[in-house]
């Protein structure tokens, strides 16, 4: 066999032997990268699912127990777009604005951004004590004469809620409810006031 032959032939093989190292670089780089963006897929649907896993807000008013009341709400998330939950109010002292005791039903349509977060309404349904304190003289003498009364009533209010990265939450509002029963002492309006901090769990 000729010299010449046999530099072809090693040409030839030399050029196979590049092109197959090439091909198997080029499939262990295909397969490197898939893995990756796989492993990155399921790092971001594993983070997405525990993010939206949350779905209970508990949250607390500092402004009414400033005035004299303690006022806690729950709220358990349906979707990203509504909630339903039970607000308790309680007065420690008279003075709070005739209410004694507040248990209010209510549902909640989002429409911001983030789950269960941003602007919302709300729809409300409570039960509430009144209690009115009323001086009155009677045969020259002053007599404190105490009412209380039981009453349903139904309210909407407005507001934005404001969710930090660590679930951290800033619900402010206001809303007013209508009273059915109505008497001397006290009016069928009941306002609220939202100047909640909580946390997501």
């Amino acid at each position: 066999m000729s010299q010449e032959i046999k530099n072809h032939i090693n040409i030839m093989l030399s050029r196979f032997l590049q092109n197959k190292i090439g091909l198997l670089v080029l499939g262990f780089t295909m397969i490197s990268n898939s893995s990756f963006a796989q492993d990155n897929t399921s790092i971001f649907v594993e983070k997405t699912k525990k993010e939206t896993q949350k779905k209970n807000d508990f949250l607390y008013n500092p402004v009414y127990t400033y005035i004299g009341a303690i006022d806690l709400t729950y709220e358990r998330l349906i979707n990203e777009k509504s909630g339903a939950g039970i607000r308790f109010t309680y007065a420690f002292i008279d003075e709070f604005i005739d209410l004694k005791s507040d248990i209010a039903l209510f549902y909640r349509r989002y429409y911001g951004k983030k789950p269960a977060g941003g602007f919302y309404n709300e729809a409300y349904l409570t039960y509430n004590r009144i209690q009115s304190q009323q001086e009155n003289t009677i045969n020259g003498e002053e007599l404190s004469l105490v009412e209380r009364s039981n009453n349903l009533g139904i309210g909407f209010a407005l507001g934005t809620k404001l969710i930090s990265k660590d679930g951290i939450l800033l619900d402010l509002g206001a809303g007013i409810a209508y009273n059915f029963y109505r008497s001397d002492f006290n009016n069928r309006v009941i306002p609220n006031l939202i100047v909640n901090f909580g946390f997501r769990f």
